[in-house]
């Protein structure tokens, strides 16, 4: 059955001073906005920013991992880590602009990345040795946490210029970045080439900043 409008409603004219009101408030508040770059143009940024930060925290460290890396195993590790970062980036380009088509959704984004780490460090680093595993994996997930701290702060500079109408998915779609960026670090310094430790503790970075991200933003919307 449609929906009558009572004619008292429909017939009702606004008043006119609240009209000239209104219009002198927006009038007053409207200010022009500078428009966002293009998509490729910010994923460019973060992909840039990324690999500079990357290699500038593991610098600070030393890059035991990349020397004691083969040629070949440098190659595949590191592309499966620039793709990532297109991808995590893209992910947090479309959270900033509203409307926007979601290509895939920030859970799954995280669930790409941690399970293509798992699987590249699988194929590269078939070594299941897991002396002094806790000891030796909990000084590389506190490092690459304390890592992404600053990558968290430059994306969420970066996602202040767009308009997120979702604080769950954008801040977890910042948080996965930005571990990414610190499993980045771990994979220039950390010469620990074992699978299960590159897996729990390399990957795991992603799960903590992540998980921290959706916390943020849950209570945002709160």
């Amino acid at each position: 059955m449609p929906f009558e409008v009572p004619p008292r409603i429909s017939g009702a004219a606004p008043d006119s001073r609240r009209l000239a009101e209104v219009r002198k408030t927006f009038a007053e508040s409207a200010a022009p906005v500078r428009p966002l770059p293009s998509n490729a143009t910010l994923m460019a940024l973060c992909l840039g920013v990324f690999i500079v930060l990357g290699v500038i925290l593991a610098g600070a460290v030393g890059f035991s991992g990349f020397a004691k890396m083969s040629a070949g195993a440098r190659w595949m590790d590191y592309s499966v880590l620039l793709l990532l970062a297109l991808v995590l980036a893209g992910g947090v380009v479309e959270q900033m602009i509203p409307g926007s088509r979601r290509t895939m959704r920030p859970v799954l984004g995280v669930l790409f990345a941690i399970v293509l780490l798992s699987l590249t460090a699988l194929l590269l680093f078939p070594d299941f040795d897991t002396t002094r595993f806790v000891p030796r994996g909990i000084g590389c997930l506190r490092y690459g946490v304390l890592s992404s701290i600053p990558a968290a702060g430059l994306t969420w500079l970066l996602m202040r210029r767009g308009f997120i109408t979702d604080p769950l998915a954008g801040a977890m779609s910042g948080g996965a970045l930005s571990g990414l960026l610190g499993a980045a670090a771990l994979a220039l310094h950390c010469p620990i080439f074992s699978a299960p430790h590159i897996i729990v503790w390399h990957a795991g970075v992603i799960v903590v900043t992540s998980v921290a991200g959706a916390c943020i933003g849950f209570f945002q919307m709160r």
